[in-house]
């Protein structure tokens, strides 16, 4: 019975495609037929966050600055943001969709997973149920909804981000995979635009063009990550749809008022920001394990890097050689850096568990203060000296050997790591 429920379950995908300036024509009407920008102000200057169709056709992207925007499009209007607004319109979003369905899976302030519930009794369908909520969100908010509809987390998605603004695509089951074949790489959730540009070198270009390629080569080339997109490539998602579990994400981001340059002034802006996520942690008692840091270039484009650690951790040091080795991996990059973002996801609040770095370096600060005193006691200044281990820049790997020596009875005899 639990498998068949899981097979025919059908999900539904609501965003609301450009959220804050859609949320400035729903206030101003007069908007809609002419190009503008919402703008934040961060750090002495504003920044674009949001622009709708007509500015985007001009150049102006997520990101620029104000006087960039305005010397490539000066017919442009450009308005400071307000989150209140935007907070209020997001609440109005989510109540819409608590008329629908108990079990919904936010996943921005303008979008959301649903799945929907008795829809046979009273929409006769679940693409009549959608229209509904589009007719309804268009009603109370004036905000044209994208929905798509599927059995499956990964379909919704992708249908929705297909589909024009206040309409609904509906993809029959088993008809997910010819759905999404002849889709670009981009669409699929979790393709950035390197990896995208990685997989086009290959001549891989559309979604069905994965589900030709063997796992196991994806898998030697992007790790377990490349099998989790092979696997959705084929409509293989059999992700529920979770409520709302609290902060899924800390993260901390900086728009640089000067163009960045040079790899240095990089790195001390990204300790800073990580700094500020170790903080925030520390506050609210929060462990995460995977850890990530996305830039943005003056270009537009995006460069992202992850990683996914075995043990919920919270260690700055360990976090911090993360980064560090991302940026690493990412320089050189084709354009100076606009934006840095730092943070860690997938959190446990409250956690009790033992920290993945902190446990490493303890073990290693147990076995130094172990040969210390045996130096001390047994006078085996000799071995330690040629083990090297008590000096930090090390890098070898040690194997355990137990020493044939005779120690005192006050000493409890314990095991000698020496170079493999």
């Amino acid at each position: 019975m639990k498998s068949n429920a899981n097979k025919f379950r059908t999900i539904a995908h609501i965003r609301l495609p450009d959220f804050c300036s859609s949320v400035e024509e729903a206030l101003r009407p007069a908007l809609r037929t002419r190009p503008f920008a919402v703008c934040g102000y961060t750090k002495n200057r504003y920044v674009v966050t949001c622009a709708n169709g007509f500015a985007r056709m001009d150049g102006i992207h997520n990101g620029m600055t104000l006087d960039e925007a305005a010397y490539y499009s000066p017919n442009t209007t450009f308005l400071h943001g307000s989150i209140r607004i935007y907070e209020s319109f997001s609440r109005e979003f989510f109540s819409v969709l608590r008329q629908f369905s108990k079990k919904i899976e936010p996943t921005s302030v303008s979008s959301a997973f649903i799945e929907l519930e008795g829809f046979e009794q009273r929409w006769i369908s679940a693409e009549r149920a959608c229209r509904e909520i589009v007719r309804i969100i268009a009603r109370e908010l004036e905000i044209n909804a994208s929905i798509g509809v599927a059995g499956n987390k990964v379909t919704a998605e992708v249908a929705s981000k297909t589909t024009a603004p206040g309409s609904v695509t509906s993809v029959a089951f088993g008809t997910e995979r010819a759905f999404l074949a002849p889709l670009p790489l981009n669409l699929l959730p979790g393709i950035g635009g390197h990896t995208a540009k990685a997989l086009n070198y290959c001549g891989l270009r559309a979604i069905g063009d994965l589900t030709r390629v063997p796992y196991r080569e994806l898998t030697d080339s992007l790790g377990t990550y490349g099998l989790a997109i092979w696997q959705l490539a084929h409509a293989l998602d059999g992700r529920p749809v979770k409520g709302h579990q609290g902060t899924h994400s800390i993260s901390s981001s900086l728009t640089l008022s000067a163009r960045a340059y040079e790899f240095n002034t990089t790195q001390q802006i990204i300790c800073d920001r990580l700094r500020t996520v170790y903080r925030r942690m520390k506050s609210q008692k929060t462990t995460g394990k995977t850890a990530f840091l996305r830039i943005q270039c003056a270009d537009g484009s995006f460069a992202t890097r992850q990683k996914t650690f075995p043990y919920f951790s919270n260690d700055y040091a360990g976090l911090r050689t993360f980064v560090l080795d991302a940026l690493n991996s990412l320089v050189p990059l084709r354009a100076p850096i606009q934006s840095i973002c730092v943070g860690l996801k997938n959190l446990e609040h409250g956690s009790a568990c033992i920290q993945n770095f902190e446990r490493h370096i303890r073990s290693a600060a147990c076995v130094r203060q172990s040969f210390k005193h045996m130096e001390q006691t047994l006078g085996m200044s000799t071995v330690l000296r040629k083990s090297k281990l008590l000096r930090p820049e090390s890098q070898k790997k040690y194997t355990a050997v137990t020493q044939p020596y005779m120690p005192s009875p006050q000493f409890r005899p314990v095991a000698l790591l020496l170079p493999s």
